[in-house]
């Protein structure tokens, strides 16, 4: 929490630098290159993460709070946040558009690969009978139970997009590419 650069820790120090004089990353304690008090290594934070992770387990540079590229206090890797996360990653361990749950590419809460969703469809398919990502409802291309497209999860999609104004795997409310609506909604869905 402060403005330090690349892996900084609590303070203001730069390059790995911890609250303190260190230098290098050196933090107070016995970490090298960039370690906070712990154990870590390169830049790492207050934890056991690794190349400027922060008080959690994310990695690259992330510290507690301002971390950068996306990396937030939590687990998510490359740039996924507790809830905004990008490129599908959302709040949880999933990786490359996968969402709270353990699913890969797309995947939502729940088991299926591919886009699948919340059930054991394969494929995109999901609880129901849409086809092509289709969910539980009515989206297209990637959607899952809700309304985010492309391979977007429950709640805040992928590619950068968050619940609000976000663009391509838009969010709940006015996404864009693949955004549906019960009026647009594609007829073979319902």
């Amino acid at each position: 929490p402060g403005e330090s650069t690349e892996g900084a820790c609590p303070g203001e120090s730069t390059e790995g630098a911890c609250p303190g004089e260190s230098t290098e990353g050196a933090c107070p304690g016995e970490s090298t290159e960039g370690a906070c008090p712990g154990e870590s290594t390169e830049g790492a934070c207050p934890g056991e993460s690794t190349e400027g992770a922060c008080p959690g387990e994310s990695t690259e540079g992330a510290c507690p709070g301002e971390s950068t590229e996306g990396a937030c206090p939590g687990e998510s890797t490359e740039g996924a946040c507790p809830g905004e996360s990008t490129e599908g990653a959302c709040p949880g361990e999933s990786t490359e558009g996968a969402c709270p749950g353990e699913s890969t590419e797309g995947a939502c809460p729940g088991e299926s690969t591919e886009g699948a969703c919340p059930g054991e469809s394969t494929e995109g398919a999901c609880p129901g009978e849409s086809t092509e990502w289709a969910c539980s409802g009515e989206s297209t291309e990637g959607a899952c139970p809700g309304e985010s497209t492309e391979g977007a999860c429950p709640g805040e999609s992928t590619e950068g997009a968050c619940p609000g104004e976000s663009t391509e795997g838009a969010c709940p409310g006015e996404s864009t590419e693949g955004a549906w609506s019960r009026v647009y909604a594609a007829p073979h869905l319902f």
